[in-house]
């Protein structure tokens, strides 16, 4: 993720919906912190 040095593993891909706007997200799991977020496909980048 933009901004993280340390990887995250996707968990889940999934529809978001937004008022007048669908966004597709991503559960992204990090294990050095135990941090679990949603983050939109967009700003995810493959390693």
């Amino acid at each position: 993720m933009p901004g993280r040095s340390d990887i995250g593993e996707v968990l889940q891909q999934s529809k978001n919906f937004g008022v007048g706007k669908v966004v597709y997200c991503a559960v992204v799991h990090f294990p050095e912190t135990g941090e679990v977020a949603f983050y939109d496909m967009s700003k995810v980048e493959t390693a």
